[in-house]
């Protein structure tokens, strides 16, 4: 934006991008694989290499998949969080009938992961996406308007009028 932010540059000089990320451990359920990589080649289909996929991972064994990673060019960061053993025994006390993360330890991990993310990634905002997202068209902050969040914007569930934010698996993060 130009002339306090009257005039919207983006659309003509399209020079921000957002980065786009997410998390990953190798302890998630194998699904969460095979959706991160459909999410990541619809990223790429979107926008080309032209914006950054940023990725937190846990683990290291699993070489064929981050090879994977790095020919479709995401970026990795190794996460080894300090904070596990302390996670896990929230995970072990929560109820899988208030949420189906109590149920798995590697997707409860992933989850918290994204606490992380300002350790991690140097932008001012990011997009966070769960691994089932798939991305159909590019967008830029133009697309967002004035009113952006000065924080954290998260998605409904399913219904777009609902304003509690009871997925965070679609989040537009002001990273401080």
């Amino acid at each position: 934006w130009y002339n306090s932010r009257s005039i919207p540059l983006a659309s003509s000089f399209p020079v921000f991008h957002i980065p786009i990320v997410y998390t990953y451990t190798e302890e998630s359920h194998v699904l969460g694989q095979k959706l991160l990589k459909a999410s990541i080649l619809s990223v790429r289909g979107a926008f080309g290499t032209s914006t950054d996929i940023h990725l937190l991972y846990h683990g290291n064994k699993d070489e064929q998949f981050l090879l994977w990673l790095k020919k479709y060019s995401v970026i990795i960061h190794h996460h080894e969080p300090q904070w596990l053993d302390m996670i896990e025994t929230m995970r072990q006390n929560g109820d899988p009938a208030l949420s189906h993360l109590f149920a798995h330890k590697g997707n409860y991990i992933g989850t918290w992961q994204r606490i992380d993310l300002p350790l991690f990634i140097d932008a001012e905002y990011i997009l966070f996406l769960d691994s089932d997202t798939i991305i159909r068209q590019s967008f830029g902050m133009h697309d967002f308007g004035l009113d952006v969040t000065p924080g954290l914007a998260a998605s409904s569930e399913f219904d777009e009028e609902d304003t509690r934010p009871w997925n965070v698996g679609v989040c537009l993060f002001n990273v401080p």
